[in-house]
């Protein structure tokens, strides 16, 4: 197998003696002792190829015994792997957050970002909650009377989630983050100033 590998789970064997093997028999798949052991990579899918024979190789590579003949068949296994949602988002996005002196200024993706590792899953669909702001809020960027404690990644695609700056000139804020499964947290911090130019690409 490309994305895992076959063991043997005699319960009297030692861990690890017959990990990773190439060659088992018939009583080994009916005593149930036969395993696939997926490598925990985001894949779906994986495949070996068997040769099954009556007899199996004797000394010196040797095939059957007594001139017997060899009676074998090739097979392609497949095997489907269910992914289950295993991991945390991560933050690939980690910046100071820039805003004009009781100005107000859009959060989007080039300000904060997460990605969930899981292949499965919808890096849109992570939910944030924010805690509260020392100095200002989140609020709807189409009704800036309404505020945001909490909003989908995809809110920050699409422009929806606006700063506004009141109080101190720096600042943290709390921000969890989640999957629906897994939680991390993190701080995005809020540094305020004179209105600026900044150079792009110089």
């Amino acid at each position: 197998p490309q994305h895992g590998k076959l063991k043997l789970i005699h319960s009297s064997d030692s861990p690890g003696v017959h990990d990773n093997i190439t060659t088992f028999t018939d009583q080994d798949i009916l005593g149930e002792w036969l395993m696939y052991v997926h490598d925990d990579s985001e894949t779906e899918y994986d495949e070996f190829l068997l040769v099954a024979s009556t007899t199996g190789p004797g000394p010196e590579g040797v095939v059957g015994d007594g001139g017997t003949e060899r009676l074998s068949a090739e097979m392609k296994v497949t095997v489907s792997v269910g992914l289950k949602n295993d991991e945390k988002p991560v933050r690939v996005v980690d910046k100071v957050f820039d805003v004009v002196r009781n100005g107000q200024r859009l959060l989007t993706l080039a300000d904060l970002c997460y990605h969930d590792p899981d292949s499965d899953f919808d890096d849109g669909q992570l939910l944030y909650t924010r805690r509260g702001i020392p100095n200002g809020d989140l609020v709807r960027a189409s009704d800036p009377t309404q505020k945001l404690y909490q909003f989908r990644q995809n809110d920050l695609r699409e422009g929806r989630v606006l700063f506004r700056h009141w109080g101190a000139d720096s600042a943290r804020f709390v921000l969890f983050v989640t999957d629906g499964v897994h939680y991390t947290s993190s701080l995005l911090e809020i540094s305020v100033s004179e209105p600026y130019v900044r150079v792009v690409n110089n």
